[in-house]
């Protein structure tokens, strides 16, 4: 009985330690600040109070169980499909609108010293038939992969984020004092004119993160090997 009993609080002390590790993984505190907005919204919607107006007793006694499964679905859902379907669509409208390519689309195409064309590289490294330099470009290509599909996966998050984060303060904004989201409740206890210009500073750093989770960095692809830098075949 006594093992037993350690044995609990020893998986109990690892289930604490890894929640607090994961809370240091940035895409995991994004994920849940998403469904903490998620949540504040949806429960304000029903009851004009959000997250900040709930109680035990609320909670004890809440009895919507297929409407608390419909809107579990429904984040799901958003998350997965309807969010990157409208950042899909955006980014078309970016494309082929004129004009917004360039607000839109950051472009670096210097090349740094001592770096070179990956292709060149692998020319050379073919040429040399070197396979330390051949593995040394399949590294380099999975690193940029990977990379890229990490930026990518970053962005949609952040973009997820800035939606949900902008929709909260446009109601927070205009919700009246009865009424209360998170950003609210933060806000009146700030106080009158500060109150209202943090849900605004807040608007408008919601709008720029928005801003970076639709814009492209374009840049060449190059890798770090100064003896082909210096050569005349560069």
């Amino acid at each position: 009985m006594e093992l037993e009993k350690n044995e609990l609080i020893k998986k109990a002390y690892s289930d604490v330690d890894s929640l607090i590790d994961k809370m240091y993984e940035h895409t995991w505190v994004v994920k849940l600040f998403q469904v903490f907005l998620f949540t504040d919204i949806i429960l304000y919607w029903q009851t004009d109070s959000g997250i900040i107006g709930l109680t035990y007793d609320s909670i004890r006694n809440f009895n919507q169980l297929g409407m608390l499964i419909s809107f579990i679905v429904f984040f799901g859902i958003m998350m997965a499909y309807i969010f990157p379907l409208i950042l899909f669509f955006i980014k078309l409208i970016i494309v082929y609108v004129p004009g917004l390519t360039n607000i839109f689309n950051i472009q670096n195409y210097e090349k740094a010293s001592g770096y070179v064309y990956s292709h060149k590289f692998y020319d050379y490294a073919l040429k040399e038939k070197d396979p330390i330099l051949i593995r040394l470009y399949e590294k380099h290509k999975v690193n940029n992969e990977n990379k890229e599909a990490e930026n990518k996966k970053n962005k949609k998050l952040l973009f997820s984020l800035s939606v949900l984060s902008s929709t909260e303060c446009f109601i927070s904004i205009c919700c009246s004092f009865s009424e209360q989201t998170i950003f609210k409740w933060i806000a009146s206890a700030m106080g009158g004119n500060l109150g209202t210009a943090f849900l605004y500073c807040l608007l408008a750093i919601n709008l720029i993160i928005l801003k970076y989770s639709l814009t492209d960095h374009y840049s060449i692809d190059q890798i770090y090997y100064p003896p082909l830098y210096k050569s005349k075949d560069n």
